[in-house]
C-alpha cells in the first residue's frame, strides 16, 4: 500500500463529490438477487456492449434458472449469441447452475447472506469462471457483506492516486485495499471509484481538471499544465 493518499481521504473526497451510494437503490445497475447478479456478471466477461439487451432476452425466454437447466443448451446459446463465445458461455452457465443446485439444494444463492464472508467467498470462487472480483461483487451488492471488489476502474484509479503502487498485481490489489479500508467504508469507496473511473479517469482519456482527487493524485500533477 502506497502512503501517498489515505483511503479515508479518498473516500471522503469521493463521497463529497458523488454522495454516499445507496445500498437499497443499487447505483451501478447491479442486480438485487445474488444468482441474477452472478450470471449477469459472467455474461459481461470479455464483452462490453449489448449485455443488457441479452439479459432482457434471457429473462424473457427463461423465466427461472430452472428453465435454463431444463432447456436444451442450444436454446441458451441462441439467446446469448450476440455476446459472442456463446458455446463457452452457455456451457459455463449451466455448469455453475448445477453446482449451485447441488450444493444449496435449490437454484438460489440467498443462503450466502447468512454465511460468513470467508465461507461465502470460498464457495463462490469454487465455481468455474468465478474469481475474487466476481465473488466480491456478488457478496457486496446483493448479500450485504463488507468486501471491496477490485475491478479495472478500481485498480486503475487506486494506482494513480497512490492507494496501490504501479507494480501491484491484480490478486495482490484485492487483499491490499481490503486490509487498508475499514469494513463500513468499502462499499462507498468501491462504488465511487468505479464512478470516477467511468466518468473522469479513463484508461486513455482523463479529465483531471474536474477530478475531486486531483490535489492528491500524482498522475494529475504530472499531466497538469505548468
Amino acid at each position: 500500500m502506497s502512503s501517498f493518499a489515505s483511503p479515508h481521504r479518498i473516500r471522503t473526497a469521493l463521497a463529497t463529490h458523488y454522495g454516499e451510494p445507496s445500498r437499497f437503490r443499487l447505483p451501478l445497475g447491479n442486480k438485487r438477487d445474488p444468482l441474477d447478479e452472478l450470471i449477469y456478471i459472467l455474461l459481461t466477461v470479455q464483452t462490453q456492449y449489448g449485455v443488457d439487451g441479452v439479459w432482457d432476452a434471457l429473462k424473457s425466454r427463461f423465466p427461472t434458472w430452472d428453465h435454463v437447466l431444463r432447456a436444451r443448451e442450444e436454446s441458451l446459446r441462441r439467446v446469448i449469441a450476440p455476446l459472442g463465445l456463446s458455446e463457452q458461455r452457455a456451457k459455463r452457465i449451466r455448469i455453475v447452475l448445477r453446482a449451485i443446485r447441488d450444493e444449496m439444494g435449490t437454484l438460489s444463492l440467498r443462503r450466502l447472506r447468512r454465511m460468513s464472508t470467508a465461507d461465502a467467498e470460498a464457495f463462490l470462487t469454487s465455481l468455474p469462471g468465478v474469481g475474487l472480483k466476481v465473488a466480491r461483487c456478488v457478496l457486496m451488492y446483493t448479500c450485504g457483506h463488507d468486501v471491496l471488489p477490485v475491478d479495472a476502474h478500481v485498480l486503475r484509479v487506486s494506482k494513480r492516486v497512490g492507494l496501490l503502487t504501479e507494480e501491484t498485481s491484480w490478486p495482490d490489489a484485492h487483499e491490499s485495499i481490503h486490509r487498508a479500508v475499514r469494513p463500513e467504508h468499502r462499499y462507498s469507496l468501491h462504488v465511487n471509484l468505479v464512478r470516477l473511473g467511468r466518468d473522469l479517469c479513463g484508461a486513455r482519456v482523463t479529465q483531471c481538471h474536474a477530478c475531486p482527487l486531483a490535489r492528491m493524485c500524482m498522475s494529475a500533477r504530472l499531466t497538469s499544465p505548468t
